[in-house]
């Protein structure tokens, strides 16, 4: 609980950085909860278990942020925005921040100006507390699970998919962030499967990156194939999207090349910088968001008691995404990839 502070009470930047320090992790969720209520935010706090590394979930108007805690002693590092930006996919948000009683390495200020995630440190932290302070009675140590009652965040996953979650693999997470980082290099409007598919290959571990590799399936090779179809990828997207609104993008293109000839709407496109990295939120559409889910289910079928990058394969297999699909199978056939996979999964266990 945090309420304002008595008019007796001390209220210097180094009174608030001690009782913050001496504030468990929970306690410091709570507190931060209360200070961006305080500022106008609904805020709800996530499950204990299963969150994605995603602690508050802030909306104010109509965004929605995915924050990340961090009380520490010492400078906090670039995972904090690693698993913020991935979990924030599964909250459905706009943005992303992590707040701490601490400052940032250079690491962490770097891919946070990559992926756009606001950083709020402890003096930034206290102007943003204004006169609220830590119940001095015990409040602020309230029970987690008991503030996380009806009004917690649940998401859309049920209880064993929660737990499963929360053994994401490192290498998992990443390529959900890589993946992310893709769809910005190719100044995509969304994260798609074939994203994914980047983000798996590029993090893959030792093992499966060998595998890979093997057939030719590598990182660059994907990238290289969605950059040099990207323009007519992008372009058939557009006009599928347009025609529900009655805008026929192929007419329009026709047009131009009549009057200003066959190059123009492509020089066009190439003079306007379309090739500069999309910055701001991503979304992912929803067939990427079926591979996590299959992924999860892939995990689950092969008891395995974590989620890693060869299930996210799997989940891409399995979602059927035509494009992503043309993409591996230039290398090696669905088939005979998923037997391999498999196979390096049951040896492993």
């Amino acid at each position: 609980m945090i309420q304002p502070a008595p008019e007796s009470a001390d209220r210097s930047s180094t009174a608030q950085h001690a009782a913050i320090g001496a504030m468990s992790g929970t306690e410091f969720e709570a507190y931060v909860c209360g200070v961006l209520r305080s500022n106008g935010c609904l805020v709800a706090l996530t499950r204990v278990t299963g969150d994605f590394g995603v602690d508050l979930v802030a909306r104010r108007g109509a965004e929605t942020t995915a924050v990340q805690c961090k009380r520490r002693a010492m400078p906090v590092g670039p995972d904090a925005v690693r698993q913020v930006v991935a979990g924030a996919v599964m909250y459905d948000c706009t943005s992303t921040m992590v707040i701490s009683n601490q400052t940032f390495t250079s690491g962490a200020v770097v891919l946070a100006k990559r992926h756009n995630c606001v950083f709020v440190d402890g003096s930034e932290l206290a102007k943003l507390a204004g006169i609220w302070w830590p119940d001095a009675e015990g409040g602020r140590a309230a029970n987690r699970s008991a503030s996380r009652g009806s009004g917690a965040w649940s998401g859309n996953w049920n209880r064993e998919e929660m737990s499963m979650f929360e053994r994401f693999t490192r290498s998992a997470r990443a390529a959900v962030v890589l993946a992310r980082e893709e769809a910005g290099d190719l100044n995509a409007r969304e994260i798609r499967p074939e994203h994914l598919l980047v983000g798996a290959v590029q993090s893959a571990g030792h093992d499966l990156s060998a595998l890979l590799s093997g057939y030719g399936l590598t990182a660059d090779a994907v990238r290289d194939r969605l950059v040099a179809g990207d323009g007519d990828d992008s372009f058939e997207r557009d006009a599928e999207a347009l025609r529900s609104i009655g805008i026929d993008l192929h007419a329009i293109r026709d047009g131009v090349a009549r009057t200003f000839g066959a190059d123009a709407w492509d020089d066009a496109f190439r003079k306007s910088g379309r090739r500069r990295r999309r910055r701001g939120h991503i979304p992912f559409i929803r067939s990427a968001k079926k591979v996590l889910e299959l992924a999860l289910r892939e995990a689950l079928a092969h008891k395995d008691s974590t989620i890693g990058c060869e299930h996210v394969v799997l989940g891409i297999l399995r979602g059927g995404d035509k494009f992503t699909l043309s993409l591996i199978t230039e290398h090696v056939s669905e088939s005979q990839l998923r037997e391999s996979i498999v196979e390096l999964l049951d040896e492993a266990a």
